[in-house]
């Protein structure tokens, strides 16, 4: 089985909500933010998931799933300082 690259993700904030799609399977994370810190404490809860479409794609389905909430968190956390 392969392992996922952060580069065979997409992620999309929708409606208040992290959408994470699994490229190459078409299979979609969705996560909302923990808590109302507008800065963003990195957490995330999972709200809806769609599976991969059609057959298998050779990923392990886990090592998907964590690697989408992985990303997610990144994504609800603080932004970076730039100044």
């Amino acid at each position: 089985m392969s392992d996922p690259k952060t580069d065979d993700f997409r992620l999309e904030q929708k409606d208040g909500q992290i959408v994470v799609t699994f490229t190459p399977t078409g299979a979609q994370y969705v996560f909302a933010p923990k808590g109302s810190d507008p800065k963003g404490s990195g957490g995330v809860e999972p709200r809806h998931e769609e599976p991969a479409q059609g057959a298998s794609s050779g990923y392990d389905e886990d090592a998907v799933r964590q690697m989408a909430k992985k990303l997610a968190e990144k994504a609800a956390g603080p932004a970076p300082d730039l100044g």
